[in-house]
């Protein structure tokens, strides 16, 4: 999210210590739209979304999870990632 910030586009993997394969997958596609793809979807969707969507979305989902890890009192927080 960093580098997207930063203007760099290149593609980007969700990865999670529960599979073995990444479960979501971003592709930067040009002209500042980005295609999705997850090891669950059932179709493949033909409509891209703009940088600015997918920062947002990403940003309120490491809020949230951040959120989460405060309340529980994990040792790891995702605060840093949040600037």
């Amino acid at each position: 999210m960093q580098k997207i910030r930063r203007i760099l586009r290149e593609n980007m993997d969700y990865d999670t210590i529960d599979h073995d394969e990444t479960i979501l997958n971003f592709f930067y596609e040009g002209n500042d739209y980005w295609r999705i793809y997850s090891i669950w979807q059932e179709f493949e969707a033909h409509k891209y979304i703009t940088t600015t969507v997918l920062v947002e979305a990403v940003t309120q989902y490491i809020q949230e999870v951040n959120k989460e890890l405060h309340e529980i009192d994990y040792i790891v927080k995702l605060d840093e990632f949040l600037h």
